[in-house]
């Protein structure tokens, strides 16, 4: 344990019984760490793991400080940057949050993740110590009956959309993992299930063979054997499947970087992702001020950020603004957006862009059209038949953007928000029933916010316009 870092980790191997040995990490992390420190700790957590051979199963306990997220039914979908790390770390090694017990005011600072089938955790009262209110003493009981050898050849994995083979995915589709409860008429359930069910499991990135995905599979197995066993042969088998993975491990990937070059001549940008993945950097400052305040860690900065940016924000005002006549009787309730356009919209996303807070890319949204334009179709329309927008899909990513000058100064950023792709789809949507009902309205000098319309459009009117005045011996005055 080091004092002088936000993470205090504590590593204890116990015996419970002569076949059940448990490695215990007892955790602190301090209140309001960024969501970097919780990544710190899980990666440091699986290095340790993964040099650890005699013990049968991990128990992870202590003090994270999050009290904002309801533990026991997890929405993942609106869950924060380091929930879902912590989420991620547990399934990861096959780890459930096992405890529900709430202190005084009804919030979960201590968790325990371990797996579900070999732990129970209650109430305890300690004979020694005073209770704290905020942390109550739990008991952790093993359960005896439970067998060791039904949890070794099950491994669980994350479902990573940015990085994944495609068409496993398109696979998992066809097989029917997003089924919906159609006759739900809550619009949040039935998103939050869509969600759960699309970010599941996890595939491999796209440059895995399908042999290496095996041999991946299998070495963890044989892996988790090992350690239980500590038999020579166990060992013997797994350095060999170890040694193949590595072998196998560098050919796809020699394949993966020759696809990269070889795609230059044809389509340079997938070279630069490349480069540019490689080559990162961030330009975050080492301070920020604002006015007579400066910060320095990240936590405080996005604080400031968050104060200057709601100052230079000014509300709607009060008075009712003159709303021109639309002649129409045009209700969103009434609306219903069809099949073919949502096939539409997902087939004309481009692959190469971003993704938002529910981390699904436009590339597996465009991948698989087919196989989830039926089930979006039916959760917009409902959405637009109830009146509810999803909660998940108001969720967005602010980034301060420097616009000039001092980078340390935080009046010289402008925020921009990264929305979900499904959002923006929405969103289309919407525009392309409300298009035809302002065109007669909008003048025909506008040019931001139409489609095929731009600045470039802009700039040629002005410059025949501008040419025409010339050639009449008219002058011009711009502002």
């Amino acid at each position: 344990m080091q004092p002088d870092l936000p993470v205090k980790t504590l590593c204890v191997l116990v015996r419970l019984n002569p076949l059940l040995k448990i490695l215990i990490f007892a955790v602190y992390i301090t209140p309001r760490s960024p969501t970097g420190i919780y990544s710190l700790f899980a990666e440091s957590l699986t290095e340790t793991i993964s040099t650890c051979h005699n013990f049968d199963a991990v128990l992870i306990t202590g003090d994270f400080n999050f009290n904002g997220f309801n533990w026991i039914n997890p929405d993942l979908p609106v869950a924060p940057p380091p929930v879902r790390v912590l989420l991620g770390l547990a399934s990861q090694l096959d780890l459930s949050q096992i405890s529900d017990v709430l202190n005084v005011r009804g919030v979960q600072l201590d968790l325990i993740f371990g797996p579900s089938d070999l732990f129970i955790v209650s109430l305890e009262d300690d004979p020694l110590l005073a209770s704290e209110p905020c942390h109550p003493a739990l008991g952790v009981t093993s359960v005896p009956s439970c067998p060791m050898n039904s949890r070794a050849d099950h491994p669980t994995y994350i479902r990573n959309t940015r990085r994944c083979n495609l068409e496993a995915v398109r696979c998992d589709l066809q097989h029917g993992i997003t089924r919906l409860d159609y006759n739900c008429n809550d619009v949040n359930l039935l998103f939050s299930s869509f969600w759960k069910q699309l970010v599941g499991p996890s595939v491999f990135p796209r440059w895995f063979s399908k042999e290496l995905k095996e041999l991946v599979i299998l070495k963890k197995i044989l892996h988790k054997r090992l350690k239980r066993s500590h038999d020579e042969m166990d060992y013997r088998s797994f350095c060999r499947i170890r040694e193949c993975c590595r072998n196998l491990f560098r050919e796809c990937r020699a394949s993966y970087v020759g696809y990269v070059n070889s795609t230059i001549s044809s389509n340079v940008n997938v070279f630069w992702s490349f480069v540019n993945d490689l080559n990162r950097t961030y330009t975050t400052p080492y301070s920020l001020r604002l006015g007579n305040i400066e910060v320095s860690t990240h936590f405080e900065m996005c604080e400031l950020f968050a104060t200057y940016f709601s100052s230079v924000y000014t509300p709607a005002s009060s008075e009712a603004l003159p709303v021109p006549p639309f002649n129409t009787s045009f209700v969103f309730s009434d609306c219903s957006v069809s099949l073919d356009a949502i096939h539409g919209k997902l087939v004309a996303l481009d692959s190469a862009k971003g993704y938002g807070p529910d981390e699904v890319t436009p590339g597996v949204l465009k991948f698989c059209h087919s196989e989830l334009a039926p089930l979006l179709c039916f959760l917009f329309n409902h959405s637009l038949s109830t009146g509810i927008f999803h909660d998940a899909l108001k969720d967005g990513f602010v980034i301060p953007m420097i616009k000039s000058g001092d980078c340390s100064d935080a009046t010289n950023y402008r925020p921009i928000v990264i929305q979900s792709v499904l959002s923006k789809v929405f969103e289309s949507l919407i525009l392309d029933m409300l298009q035809p009902l302002f065109k007669h309205v909008i003048i025909d000098e506008q040019h931001g916010f139409l489609a095929g319309r731009s600045t470039e459009t802009n700039l040629l009117s002005l410059q025949c316009y501008v040419m025409d005045a010339f050639s009449r011996r008219n002058k011009v005055d711009a502002v």
